[in-house]
Parts: C-alpha cells; structure tokens; sequence
C-alpha cells in the first residue's frame, strides 16, 4: 500500500487526541483504516479495544470492509458502528431500554400534532406542517445541545412555550414506552453521568477511539464522546469543516476548532491532495468556499489535471433546462461514460421533476437516491385536471365532484347525481335559491373562460382567478401543511404546463404521470443516472456531476436568512462540486413563470474573478 507523507503521518500518530483535517478525496477510509491496522500491528492494541463511529451504516460497513481488506481478514474483535448504534446498544445492554423503543417518523408527526392539542396557540399562529416541523426540529436541538428546562422558560417557536410543548411531547411519548432518535445520545449521556461504574467499564472496553466525519457532531455525541475517551484522551478525529451540512440536526462547523480548545496541545494534521477530482474542479471549488468566515484555512491540491474546465449554462427555463441536461447525459454516455458514474444533484427534489421525466422519456435508466414528489399525483394536480377536464366539456361527475368547493361554493353532491351532467341540470336543482344559481353560472362561465387558453395560462386562471388559492391557504391551515410548500407544487405546476399548447395534451399527460412509479429505480443494480439531493449525494462521487437549478432562492435556500445558514448553504454547495471526478456543469435558469430570477451567488462566485 502506498501512502502520501500527510496520510503517513496520521496512521502512524501515537496516542492522544489527534484531529485529522481531511479535504475532499483525500482518502480519508483508506487511511482511518490503516491506522486501525497500526495500532493493532505496531503498537500491539487488542483489537476489542478498539471503536470506530462513524455516521451512517453504509459508511461503517465500508470501514470495515476496508480494514479487513488491508489486514488479510487476520483480525476480528473491532466495534465498527454509527453513533447511534453503538449508544442504543449500551442502552440495551444497561437496560435502560426494551424491544423495539424506537419512535417512526409519522409516530413523531401524530406526536406533535397531540401535543399541539394541548398547548396555548396565539390566535395569529396558523397550524401547519411548517409549525410542527419546527416544534420538533427546536425539540431535538434541545437534546443535542444537552440543554436544561430551566434554559426553556423565556424560548418561544412561533408564540408557543418551547418549555410546554417539550414536556408534553415528552409525557406522551412516555406513556407510549418510546424514544427519538435524539434520545439515544441523550440517555447514554445520562447513564454515563449518573453511574460512574457503567461509564468506567466501557472507558475500559475502549481505549483507543477513531471517529469518522467529525464535522457532523454536535455537542451530546461530542460530550458523550469525551466521557469515554477518559482518561487517556486517545481520540483521533477526522473531518472536514468546509463539509459540515447538517446544522438542521445540530451539528456545526465550530466543533472541530472547539476540539482544539479542549485538547489544548492537539495533534493537527492535513490530508491536502484530492485524488478524486481534477485541478479546474479543485480550483473553483475552493473559489467559492473561500467566501466562507468560520472555517480553518486549508490548500487543497488536485492530483489530476484535465484541459476540461468548470462550465456554467445559463438556459432560458426549466423546461430548457430539462433538454440540456438530458441532451449532456445522452452526450456522456455515447462517450462510454457508465449511467451510473453521471450524477444530476439538487438542492429540493422539486427541481429534478422535468429532468426526472424527460430521461425516463428517452429511456434513459435512473437511480433515485431519494424519493422525488411525483408532482402529477399530488392533490392540486389532480384538482387540476378535473377543471381542466369540465373546461373542455367533459361532464363528468367525478371531476365535477372534485372541485365542486375548491373554493368553498356550497354546492352539494345532490345537484349531480348521474355519472354525467349539464350545467344546466345543476342550475334547475337550485332554482329556487338565485344566489346559488350565480354561483353556478360563475363557475361554469370561467371554465368556459379557459377552455381555449394554453394550459399554462388555464392554470394561472384557475389558481389566481376562480379563488383556487384562496382555497389552499384554507386547506394548509386545517391539516398542517405549509401553504409554502403547497405554492411551490402550484408553480412547478404552471411551469411544466409551458411545454403544452393544448388543455387536452397537457390532461392526458397529467394522466398518465399521476399513474407513473416515479421512484422505483429501473434498474435494481444501481447502475442509472443518478439523481440525488446534495445531503444525499454527501461521501459520493461521479464522473460527471451536473448541479441543477443554482439559483438565488434555491441553493442557498429562500429561507437561509442568517450568516450561519448562508455559510451551511455555501458548504452544501460545495459539496456538491466536488463530488465530481472529472466533468462538472452547473446550471441555472433566467426565469420562472415569467419572473426573472438570478444565478446563484455561489455561481458568480465562479464567473466573477477575485
């Protein structure tokens, strides 16, 4: 095995605390693994006293894969595991936890949604998705900073008492004999703590601690980890600080300069040489990521070089932008590029939508790493269509049945009983109530109004018009989902109806997208284009990445107001591009549904020279 000077000087480090600043592609696995192999070959540690963390399952197995790869398989007895694992084991094993304890995602959401019945809401608050997202998201982040109750008393999240929600939340989920996912750092910190002689065991179970992607901690898993490594202090971190991009879940970039302040007398070392991309990639990358404040400087050098440079492309819309990119895949792959080494990132599974149809189109197989919206099967699309359906004269009771009170028109389902109707069968029914008739005539005079329109202005019709939002904002309100997120269907909505001339081309696609399996994979062994979230994508790496939509609003996100979530967008950004080996494109749009809309400041980061 060869090894370059830097990541010679890592594996070979004796005992203490080490941090290892590890950039892009700089081998990190291969040398965390190596070292795992010294201490055990040159330094003579047993090897079940030994404990790699690292953050997810997939990265652990591949750990461990290595490790036993380089050592010919000789040595067994190494705890390989995610935080999370290694810590729900302890509190299996102490017996502070039984059976399966562990809450699900929608156990949480009916959770806060129960607990929300019990609290004061002002009067102002709408309840919604946005707003139990966020009671949770405040929830966890009180247990990863490790905070008291007594901390709680003055903090409100949107007008509600955090102090309140938190112990009704905590109560409920008592009574139900479950934890969170943040509870298990939580109550192993409490375990460790409160019984000094559980703690002393396992200090002595693991002497030597290697933690992976040390960026993503936060302050319970790094105090946590601290406690075990007593009194010896033999941790070796390795991490990325420009690669820290879960600030959702607690974690930030300071936890590498605060590991500095608490090992006073550290051991830092850089791992500089990228071997994953090539010079341009390198290059640009650190343009942009430069910009950021808080972090440790660092120069990273490629060791490939290429005469291909970064290429930004500007496209008119999302439409455009949809045949661009499929016309780079189809380009890629007749250069022997393999599908599965093309990767299209994106910063909400909202912007892949077009892309997504436009390759399965063409027969172009996908690997989604996430589960995309099938935009056609969501609700408003389908209220959408049944106007669409009644414009064009198709009366038919189940449309009619649909949006009959979307707005709210007091129309009941008496008025239509047969499978089809005529408008002015409806109006007989409510001949003796004239106000209900107008209200009749209204609807069926604006369906006649967009019966002739491209499908884009029928829907910018219906929605702004005829008091579709209206109705949206009313619905967000009563089953707590945000209203931003319905708008955001809405718009990607109207702007994929600009592909259309006619209302009839436009229902029979939406019909036949509504029925479509999106995000099953077409091929079960991964070996399509791949397309992935940045978060997703994070440990990756292609051949050809192509960063979608990189514009003002999108990454950095519209809600990242502050300098610390602009810096985290910037991170993501970041991590984005140098996932890529070798071709890396970038795009952003002019405009959307008829505004114009900027690039991303990331992006002329790039186009502006400094």
């Amino acid at each position: 095995m060869v090894f370059n000077n830097e990541q010679r000087n890592a594996l070979t480090y004796g005992e203490g605390p080490c941090m290892v600043l590890a950039g892009p592609g700089s081998g990190k696995t291969f040398t965390i693994a190596a070292r795992v192999g010294y201490l055990i070959e040159r330094l003579e540690v047993r090897p079940e006293e030994i404990l790699v963390v690292t953050f997810s399952k997939m990265a652990s197995l591949e750990m461990k894969n290595r490790f036993q790869e380089m050592t010919d398989y000789r040595y067994g007895g190494v705890s390989f595991g995610t935080f999370h694992g290694i810590f729900y084991g302890i509190l299996k094993w102490a017996g502070v936890i039984k059976g399966d304890a562990l809450l699900k995602e929608f156990e949480k959401q009916e959770l806060i949604r129960e607990t929300l019945k019990n609290v004061e809401i002002p009067e102002s608050e709408v309840i919604d998705e946005d707003l139990g997202e966020s009671l949770l998201g405040a929830i966890s982040k009180v247990k990863n900073e490790l905070k008291h109750l007594e901390e709680l008393e003055e903090v409100r999240i949107s007008g509600i008492p955090l102090k309140e929600v938190y112990e009704q939340y905590e109560e409920l989920k008592g009574k139900q004999g479950k934890i969170d996912f943040e509870d298990m750092i939580h109550l192993c910190y409490e375990l460790f703590t409160q019984k000094k002689d559980v703690l002393k065991l396992w200090q002595k179970r693991f002497k030597y601690i290697l933690v992976d992607e040390f960026q993503d901690v936060n302050k319970a898993q790094y105090e946590l980890i601290k406690l075990l490594a007593l009194p010896e202090n033999n941790l070796f971190i390795v991490g990325d600080d420009d690669q820290s991009i879960y600030r959702f879940r607690g974690a930030t970039p300071h936890i590498m300069e605060q590991f500095t302040k608490d090992f006073k007398g550290c051991k830092q070392l850089l791992l500089n040489v990228n071997y994953r991309s090539t010079g341009f990639i390198v290059g640009s990358a650190a343009r942009v990521i430069k910009k950021n404040k808080q972090r440790f400087k660092k120069e990273i050098k490629a060791l490939k070089e290429s005469p291909e440079t970064v290429h930004v492309q500007e496209v008119a819309d999302v439409n455009e932008e949809a045949e661009y990119v499929a016309a780079l895949i189809k380009e890629q792959l007749a250069s022997d590029v393999p599908a599965k080494e093309i990767a299209v990132l994106y910063r909400t599974g909202m912007e892949a939508l077009v892309v997504a149809e436009l390759l399965q189109k063409a027969d172009i197989p996908i690997c989604y790493k996430d589960t995309l919206p099938n935009l056609y099967s969501h609700f408003i699309l389908k209220d959408f269509l049944s106007y669409l359906r009644l414009a064009g004269k198709e009366y038919k009771r189940v449309h009619f049945y649909r949006i009959m009170n979307k707005p709210l028109r007091y129309l009941s389902k008496q008025c239509v009983k047969a499978e089809a109707f005529t408008p002015a069968e409806i109006e007989t029914y409510y001949q003796d109530k004239e106000y209900m008739v107008n209200r009749v005539s209204t609807l069926f005079w604006d369906l006649k109004m967009i019966a002739d329109k491209p499908p884009y202005l029928a829907l910018d019709y219906i929605y702004n018009k005829m008091g579709y939002k209206d109705y949206l904002k009313e619905h967000g309100a009563k089953y707590m989902v945000s209203f931003s997120k319905l708008e955001e269907v809405v718009q990607e909505a109207l702007e994929q109806a600009k592909g259309f001339t006619t209302i009839a081309e436009w229902c029979q696609m939406a019909e036949e997208m509504g029925q479509a399996k999106r995000n099953e994979s077409q091929t079960s062994e991964n070996e399509g284009v791949v397309l992935s979230s940045y978060h997703r994508a994070k440990g990756l790496e292609y051949d050809t990445v192509i960063l979608l939509r990189s514009n003002e609003g999108v990454i950095p996100h519209r809600k990242a107001s502050s300098v610390e979530a602009i810096e985290e967008e910037r991170r993501l950004f970041y991590v984005g591009m140098t996932r890529a080996k070798r071709k890396l494109v970038i795009t952003y749009v002019q405009e959307k549904n008829g505004k114009a809309i900027s690039p991303s400041r990331f992006v002329q980061d790039l186009l502006i020279s400094s």
